[in-house]
């Protein structure tokens, strides 16, 4: 059974509990790393130069940026950026979990405009 590195348990600690339960669920099924919960507002700032967010941290703060985090960015394990049906495959895993648990998620693989397939967060 696939497990958390300790990299990956020490950023999902970073999240609200109820993320860290549909990932810990997650996780029994199908193998996946945890790239980011927490983020600074300077590290927010960065990803918005870089185009890899539309929230720049400054005028208005990201799900991302709340202690503990409102939101988490997963990666299929082992990591291939350009295998698009695993991402969705996790997906279909993630929102199955939370609609079970009763808990309201949106994944960024859904979005019409700047799709994020690694990203989730709590619609509350």
């Amino acid at each position: 059974m696939p497990r958390f590195s300790n990299r990956s348990r020490t950023r999902l600690e970073s999240c609200e509990q109820t993320l860290q339960d549909i990932m810990n669920e997650a996780i029994k099924e199908i193998d996946f790393s945890i790239l980011e919960g927490h983020r600074t507002l300077e590290r927010q700032y960065e990803l918005y130069l870089q185009g890899k967010s539309q929230i720049d941290g400054k005028r208005k703060m990201g799900k991302h940026n709340y202690t503990p985090s409102k939101a988490v960015d997963i990666v299929p394990y082992p990591i291939d950026w350009n295998d698009l049906e695993r991402f969705k495959q996790l997906a279909v895993i993630i929102k199955r979990i939370a609609k079970e648990k009763n808990i309201k998620i949106t994944h960024g693989g859904d979005w019409k405009t700047l799709r994020d397939y690694p990203h989730y967060q709590l619609e509350k």
